[in-house]
């Protein structure tokens, strides 16, 4: 559709308006990945984390500059501003949870609007990294075949809970290349 004018509205807030953040620690040392590497970048402060989880952050920062830097485990360190300390601590681990309400809501309604215009049949839509299901719920309620795809199993648990009509949720790692099986499945159900 020549026609078609897609909104990418800014959010209010500039800043200080990210609910959760994912870092890594390796070696005393947390931060963000460098693009297409293992190798972690010191950001002594993120201007777009909230209050909250920069609070958390520069906490986790500091203690990482205490621990054994010869510790070589590599490991991913996820939260967001409902967690606490000790849950920090504790390397409690959540759904994933949308880190700006606001920007995804409207991403929702463009997708709604997006979707009336589909009228081909029959309808089939390949979600990857889905989650526990934000934007499969309305790709669902349009009458969608949804394959969605996540590697965190217990976001794909909260999705299946859901019982969405139409959807088949698989845990697969995105990061690597897909299976031949799941490749076989996807052109089969003419999802591409």
């Amino acid at each position: 559709h020549d026609d078609l004018k897609v909104d990418l509205s800014v959010p209010e807030h500039k800043f200080h308006y990210r609910t959760r953040v994912r870092l890594f620690r390796k070696g005393g040392k947390i931060g963000f990945l460098s693009a297409r590497s293992q190798n972690i970048v010191d950001v002594p402060e993120c201007k777009i984390m909230n209050d909250r989880v920069k609070e958390l952050y520069l906490k986790l920062r500091e203690m990482g500059q205490l621990e054994d830097s010869e510790n070589s485990k590599f490991e991913q360190v996820e939260f967001d501003d409902s967690y606490s300390w000790q849950d920090l601590l504790d390397r409690k681990k959540r759904v994933f949870r949308q880190s700006h309400a606001e920007a995804n809501q409207l991403m929702k309604e463009e997708l709604m609007e997006l979707l009336k215009l589909n009228q081909s049949e029959p309808k089939h839509a390949l979600e990857l990294f889905c989650g526990d299901g934000n934007f499969t719920r309305p790709l669902s309620q349009q009458g969608f075949f949804v394959c969605a795809l996540d590697n965190d199993i217990d976001a794909i648990k909260k999705l299946k809970e859901k019982k969405l009509e139409g959807v088949q949720a698989l845990n697969l790692d995105l990061r690597k290349r897909l299976p031949k099986k799941l490749s076989q499945f996807l052109v089969a159900k003419k999802i591409t």
